[in-house]
């Protein structure tokens, strides 16, 4: 199937990144026998015609590619940083899968495949399994919400998740939603113990946290 992309639709991702997750394996280098879903095809030609409509409109959009490490897909991360370096994505990011915190031994032959066109980023801190959050409420979800299908959760880890449900477009509007007090309960009554130790909205909290502290000298900057 070909995709056209509209005439404005890079303009309009000019701000943003391009993800594509990919927590699967890639097809160039897999032993022979090894199936592979066909859902990991589809990712491959929609990234590929994605880069070549950047190229050819000359956008400076953004266009990376994050690889989820684990015990399974270690072994292919030298490959699939070359696999998306010939394809000209701008950058891969290295982080792990979530409560797999094997340390990935192959990324610094990762790393040294950067250039100035093209990034390998390695979220080393995520990859400390000790790591429990200090701060008491997530005020970073103000920034986040995620739509599945048509129903809008408070972040991408608890898609599915019916306590974390906020609402229904079916229903109601995403405007309703966000300012419905459903929403403000559910945010009010998050339980850590649910939640990712190191998850997306992490760093944000953190920052966030120690914005709404108290200072030690009312002089600190």
């Amino acid at each position: 199937m070909r995709y056209n992309l509209s005439k404005h639709f890079l303009t309009l991702l000019q701000f943003y990144q391009f993800l594509i997750l990919l927590g699967l394996r890639v097809l160039p280098i897999l032993p022979k026998g090894r199936l592979v879903p066909k859902e990991f095809f589809d990712i491959l030609d929609k990234m590929k015609l994605l880069v070549d409509d950047r190229d050819r409109r000359g956008s400076d959009c953004t266009i990376g590619v994050g690889f989820l490490t684990s015990k399974q897909t270690i072994p292919d991360m030298v490959a699939f940083t070359q696999f998306c370096k010939v394809r000209k994505v701008d950058y891969v990011e290295f982080r792990p899968f979530h409560g797999d915190y094997t340390i990935p031994d192959h990324i610094e032959e990762c790393l040294k495949m950067a250039t100035d066109k093209f990034k390998v980023y390695y979220s080393k801190f995520k990859y400390d399994s000790e790591y429990k959050k200090k701060y008491c409420k997530c005020h970073a979800q103000t920034f986040s919400g995620v739509i599945n299908v048509h129903k809008v959760y408070v972040c991408c880890h608890f898609r599915g998740v019916d306590r974390y449900e906020l609402g229904d477009l079916r229903e109601n509007t995403l405007e309703e939603i966000w300012n419905s007090d459903r929403r403000k309960n559910i945010i009010d009554k998050i339980d850590f113990k649910d939640c990712i130790a190191l998850c997306k909205l992490d760093l944000v909290n953190r920052t966030l946290d120690n914005l709404k502290s108290k200072p030690e000298h009312v002089n600190f900057i």
